[in-house]
Formats: C-alpha cells, sequence, structure tokens
C-alpha cells in the first residue's frame, strides 16, 4: 500500500511539472501611450516567447504573442476589467495571437502550455 500511495504521489508530482502558465497583467502601465512587455523561458528544444501589451497605431489595441517550440499552448487576454474574456491556440512552432480593442482600465494576460 505505501508502496502504491508514493508511485501515485511521484506520477503527480511529475504530471504537475509537465504543464505551466505564465500570467502578468497591466498593472502600472496605464492606456495613454502604446507599451509591450517581454518574457521567454526554457532550454533547448523546450523554449518559449512571449510579448503582450496596448497600441494605438489603428486602433486602442490590447494583444498577446507567444510561441513555444516544442508544445501546443494557448493564450488568453481578459480586458473590460475582467468582463471580456479572448482566447487563442497554437501548435508547437507556431504563434498563438490575440489582439482585439482595448476595454477597461485593467487587463490580464495569460500563456498556457
Amino acid at each position: 500500500m505505501k508502496k502504491l500511495l508514493l508511485t501515485s504521489a511521484l506520477a503527480l508530482g511529475l504530471l504537475s511539472i509537465a504543464a505551466s502558465a505564465s500570467a502578468y497583467d497591466s498593472g502600472g502601465k496605464g492606456f495613454a501611450n502604446s507599451w509591450t512587455s517581454y518574457d521567454a523561458g526554457g532550454s533547448g528544444f523546450n523554449t518559449w516567447n512571449l510579448e503582450y501589451g496596448f497600441n494605438k497605431f489603428a486602433i486602442d489595441e490590447d494583444f498577446i504573442h507567444a510561441f513555444h517550440n516544442s508544445k501546443a499552448h494557448s493564450v488568453k487576454l481578459t480586458n473590460d476589467n475582467g468582463n471580456n474574456n479572448h482566447t487563442g491556440a497554437g501548435d508547437p512552432s507556431t504563434w498563438a495571437t490575440i489582439d482585439v480593442r482595448h476595454s477597461g482600465s485593467f487587463v490580464y494576460y495569460d500563456h498556457n502550455f
């Protein structure tokens, strides 16, 4: 019984390592001017890149663009102070993107893989 419990605990621990998520928000950046933030991680054939922010090029726009070179992944952008959720997905070695009209005073950005 102890061996079964130990094996189960180890398997669950390894499964929790397999998935990952990164969460960000617009806190302190404001929406009077365009801005972009970047993040990246991993190593070797398990790397990811992320850019998210706000631009004023054609319209006031919230965006998130994410890439993972070896895993299917998804992005989520929540604006309008938490009332509007937008999602996008990408296969390995492709970009997952969301570009939507800005709404609200706070925006959340998520990258899951």
